[in-house]
C-alpha cells in the first residue's frame, strides 16, 4: 500500500483541487485507515481473495456505511485514501510485487528501504512539508469509526510528522524496486480518480436535491 507520505500528499492535493474548507480534519482522513492498531484489513475494507485474484478495496462499502454518519471532510479524505490504496493493489501488488517478494525475501526489505527513501524525494519534490506539518497539528473533528477509534488516529499522527524530517542524503540515494517517476504518477493518478469520484458523488447529492 502507498506509504503515510504519499497518503497525505495525496490528501493535500485533492483538498486543493476541490477547494475543501477544513483541510486539517481532510487530511487526517487521509492518513486515518493506516493508523487502525488491532486490524488494518478492517479499516482499509479489503474484499475478495489474492489467491483468486479477487481482492480489491471496497471504497464505495465504506461511503455507504459512514457517508452520513461522520464529518464529511473527514469521510472524503478516508474515502480518497482507500482509492489510492485500490489503485496500489491493483496496479502494483497483485500484478508483480507480491510475487516478487514471496520468490524473494531480499525485495520486502528493499521495498521497505525504497518508502524511506521516497519520503525524503516525494517531499522535497511537492514541497508540502511545511504544510503538511502545519495541518497535523491543528485539532480535526474526526469520526469516531468503528475501524479506527480516533485516540488511535490522534497516537498515530507523530509517526507522520517524523516522516517529514528526513536525511538529505536520501535524495541523492538511487531506488532499487521503483522509480520516482511512477510514483508521482501513481500519486497523480490517484489525486484524479480521487477528485473525479468525489465530484460524482456531489453531482448525485445536487440531482437528488434539486428533484425534492
Amino acid at each position: 500500500m502507498g506509504s503515510r507520505i504519499m497518503h497525505a500528499i495525496i490528501a493535500c492535493k485533492v483538498a486543493d483541487a476541490l477547494m475543501i474548507q477544513d483541510q486539517a480534519t481532510f487530511l487526517v482522513g487521509g492518513i486515518a485507515a493506516d493508523a487502525a492498531i488491532t486490524n488494518k484489513e478492517t479499516s482499509h475494507f479489503y474484499t475478495g481473495e489474492l489467491r483468486h485474484f479477487t481482492r480489491k478495496i471496497d471504497y464505495e462499502a465504506f461511503v455507504e456505511k459512514y457517508g452520513s454518519k461522520a464529518p464529511e471532510s473527514y469521510i472524503a479524505g478516508y474515502y480518497t485514501h482507500l482509492i489510492a490504496d485500490d489503485l496500489w493493489l491493483q496496479g502494483f501488488y497483485v500484478p508483480w510485487l507480491k510475487n516478487r517478494i514471496e520468490l524473494n525475501p531480499a525485495v520486502l526489505q528493499a521495498y521497505h528501504e525504497d518508502f524511506k527513501l521516497l519520503n525524503a524525494k516525494l517531499i522535497e519534490y511537492y514541497r508540502l512539508n511545511e504544510r503538511l506539518a502545519t495541518l497535523l497539528k491543528i485539532p480535526f473533528e474526526a469520526g469516531n469509526l468503528q475501524e479506527v477509534p480516533a485516540e488511535e488516529i490522534s497516537a498515530f499522527i507523530p509517526y507522520v510528522l517524523a516522516d517529514l524530517k528526513y536525511d538529505s542524503a536520501a535524495l541523492h540515494t538511487s531506488l532499487t524496486i521503483f522509480t520516482l517517476e511512477q510514483i508521482i504518477g501513481y500519486i497523480e493518478t490517484s489525486v484524479e480518480k480521487s477528485v473525479f469520484l468525489l465530484k460524482m458523488k456531489q453531482k448525485k447529492l445536487d440531482e437528488k436535491e434539486h428533484e425534492r
